[in-house]
């Protein structure tokens, strides 16, 4: 896999913009491409982060996790007073 640095991706350019002497398209086409390579690898590296942190243990539960919880002690605690209720009718 070939990937471009930003110093390679500068480099190119300015080797192209000395032949044809079109230097602020061609800075502007670089300074494009830099954003695209780091997007892509911001997003990346998010997926990755998210990935990795999740086999961790001790962190914080994502949003989904923290409401399924939420919901499930609810719904125990309104079994547990039923019970509560049942045993204290049944003494």
């Amino acid at each position: 896999m070939s990937v471009i640095g930003g110093s390679d991706l500068l480099t190119k350019t300015q080797l192209i913009y000395g032949q044809n002497f079109k230097i602020l398209p061609l800075l502007i086409v670089a300074t494009l491409w830099y954003l695209i390579m780091v997007t892509i690898a911001s997003v990346g590296q998010h997926f990755i982060e998210r990935h990795c942190s999740a086999s961790q243990p001790g962190r914080k539960p994502g949003r989904g996790a923290r409401r399924k919880g939420h919901r499930t002690a609810r719904r125990n605690a309104g079994l547990a007073t039923l019970a509560s209720a049942d045993n204290g009718g049944n003494k």
